[in-house]
């Protein structure tokens, strides 16, 4: 009996292969992240937001998306209120 070239095991057949992953919660922040970085110059403010809600979702504290921007702490409170208000929730609400 002769083996057969062509399709074989794991071949062209529907649904063979490696099946992607998911895209989790924190893979999704860090994309999202990286974008904001990457378009920094079309909309600045907007970019800004979109980091700072990325790092919140990444579990990153206040100094180091501080650090990141070059400003205090207390200046980064400031400058994105709602952003850092709403994790704030969040946390709570996951906390009780």
């Amino acid at each position: 009996m002769t083996k057969s070239k062509g399709i074989g095991r794991g071949g062209a057949r529907p649904g063979s292969g490696r099946k992607p992953n998911a895209i989790t919660p924190r893979v999704e922040a860090l994309k999202d992240a990286l974008a904001a970085l990457k378009c920094g110059t079309s909309n600045s403010r907007d970019a800004d937001r979109r980091f700072v809600r990325a790092m919140i979702a990444l579990g990153a504290p206040n100094n180091a998306t501080a650090g990141a921007f070059g400003i205090s702490e207390v200046e980064l409170l400031a400058k994105f209120p709602n952003e850092l208000e709403s994790a704030l929730n969040r946390r709570v609400l996951l906390a009780t």
